[in-house]
């Protein structure tokens, strides 16, 4: 009888340790749920932030979006202010008088734009990117052959030399160098050139005499490199060389050449009125 008690005893004690063992399993996994759940919840909050986020995200990228829309209609709108007149003989009378408007006729050089706007394909250029908006652009075949006259008298007024090249050139500038390569066909010419004149014709040609601009080249692709990278641009100025504005005409976005013809032609005007500074013969 002791010896079966003493059995029993020692039964009820390891019976006791299991159940103590299964207990703390027990509170281990439910540890491991609870941090399981609050790991999920934190998932929870980082998606529905990053959800939030992203919603953010969509609702600027909407407003900018927006926001450049109207700025693109508004260009168009004026554009189409100043062109809606075309007709056979003349700019539409409305134009002129509308008291909100620049007296076309006293710039300098109105004349060249009248001859420009009564050129046929002139005119279908500009039904066809003016009127439908620059995104819908077309090129007009042979329309540059048209216009150059124009733009050599353009440049001449300028006072400056008009190169679009034909060969390959490297500019070494020191701390980096140009790469230019010749324009690949007509179509480049016949999409590039009309837009030019159209945001080039009212500059006085004074803004010109200074000469610390000699001449505009016009080339395929523009290339900026130095050691650390190499830089593809729609255009840049190059006042330690060659003393020239350089575009490339292979891009097709209308709204950005309109802009960054004249953005980086006061760039080298920022440089001009620095050096005045040096020589006072420039204003």
């Amino acid at each position: 009888m002791g010896c079966s008690g003493n059995v029993k005893e020692t039964q009820n004690i390891n019976q006791s340790k299991n159940n103590n063992v299964q207990s703390a399993k027990s509170n281990v996994i439910s540890q491991n749920q609870m941090a399981q759940q609050g790991n999920n919840v934190n998932n929870i909050n980082v998606y529905q932030q990053h959800q939030n986020q992203e919603y953010n995200n969509n609702v600027n990228n909407i407003n900018v979006y927006q926001q450049y829309q109207n700025q693109e209609y508004n260009n168009n709108v004026n554009n189409i202010n100043v062109y809606q007149g075309l007709n056979d003989n003349d700019i539409d009378d409305s134009v002129e008088n509308n008291e909100n408007s620049l007296d076309y006729k006293n710039l300098p050089n109105y004349d060249l734009f009248e001859k420009f706007i009564k050129i046929k394909k002139v005119k279908d250029y500009l039904n066809n990117n003016i009127f439908q908006g620059y995104y819908y652009s077309k090129t007009i075949d042979g329309i540059f052959k048209e216009i150059e006259p124009l733009l050599k008298e353009l440049f001449n007024r300028f006072g400056l030399g008009f190169d679009v090249i034909t060969q390959k050139q490297t500019i070494d500038c020191g701390s980096y160098r140009v790469d230019i390569t010749p324009y690949k066909d007509s179509e480049s010419l016949d999409f590039y050139f009309p837009l030019f004149f159209l945001n080039f014709w009212f500059y006085p040609p004074e803004a010109f005499h200074h000469k610390i601009i000699k001449k505009f080249i016009f080339c395929e692709e523009l290339i900026i490199s130095t050691s650390a990278y190499s830089q593809p641009r729609a255009a840049c100025p190059e006042w330690s060389k060659t003393c020239s504005m350089l575009y490339a005409i292979q891009y097709q976005d209308m709204n950005y050449l309109a802009e960054v013809m004249h953005h980086e032609l006061f760039h080298y005007f920022d440089f001009m009125v620095s050096w005045s500074r040096v020589d006072s013969k420039i204003e």
